[in-house]
């Protein structure tokens, strides 16, 4: 077996009818994809994005708004409407941090209403630029009707939650390592988190079932262990780990279902 851990690993008994017992490890996976399933949504709705519309009326005017919103833009913030646009320009602001100070650029909106900022809050000059230019060209052009940008694109929000997504749903349909002994088999079979046969043992060749003890300087853990006539030893878990009421509960399980000798704690 291998160290050892400061939480809980060992199989618990969840079935026992006539001839079979059924002893399960405790899953992690499912309490970790619920997390990561909220974190999935938690960015979704907490980044920010922000959209400037512009509409042509006429070949003289513009009708143009900033709306300021949460996440892939399904929760409006903030609208600001800046009537007719007359220009656009990049701006730069220092900001700083523990590595030094860096600017951040972002476009000023000016209208015949209001004068506000995209909120950009981008590093990268060249698309602040590109952003601007992509206004002006609108602005000068009369036969172009609209345009629209966004401080985000769509897959800069959803490629981080589909990738937490797809990773809890590859931990919810992993299953947790169980063990079955059927008398009617006459087999004792490991199954692997992937549900798939690891291991099998026949039953009358397990002669008793024993408890490990393995001590650290600060860590004390338990191993449940099967010990065939020929002297071979078939550890349930790799690793000892804590809480020994658990380990007898499962070792006893095992005693009593096979008839064997009282389960004793051997210290290695």
């Amino acid at each position: 077996m291998g160290g050892i851990v400061s939480f809980d690993l060992g199989p618990k008994p969840t079935h026992q009818e006539g001839g079979h017992l059924v002893l399960k490890c405790p899953s992690w996976e499912r309490p970790s994809a619920f997390v990561l399933l909220i974190i999935s949504c938690l960015w979704l709705g907490v980044f920010s994005n922000n959209r400037l519309t512009c509409d042509r009326p006429d070949l003289s005017t513009t009708h143009c708004q900033v709306v300021r919103t949460l996440g892939v833009g399904l929760i409006p913030r903030e609208t600001v409407r800046l009537g007719s646009l007359t220009t656009v320009q990049v701006i730069s602001e220092t900001r700083r941090s523990d590595d030094g100070d860096y600017l951040v650029y972002d476009l000023k909106l000016s209208g015949t209403e209001a004068v506000t900022q995209l909120g950009l809050n981008t590093m990268d000059q060249a698309r602040a630029q590109q952003m601007a230019e992509a206004v002006q060209r609108f602005l000068v052009n009369p036969g172009r009707p609209a345009i629209a940008l966004q401080t985000r694109s769509i897959w800069s929000f959803i490629w981080g939650p589909l990738g937490l997504a797809g990773l809890a749903i590859a931990l919810l349909r992993r299953k947790p390592h169980r063990f079955e002994f059927d008398r009617l088999m006459g087999k004792m079979q490991v199954f692997g988190a992937n549900g798939r046969l690891k291991q099998e043992l026949w039953l009358r060749e397990i002669q008793a079932v024993v408890i490990e003890q393995c001590s650290s300087e600060d860590l004390t853990g338990y191993g449940v262990v099967l010990l065939t006539q020929r002297g071979d030893r078939h550890p349930l878990t790799e690793t000892y780990s804590s809480n020994l009421e658990s380990k007898q509960e499962a070792a006893e399980a095992i005693r009593a279902f096979l008839g064997l000798p009282p389960v004793e704690i051997k210290e290695v």
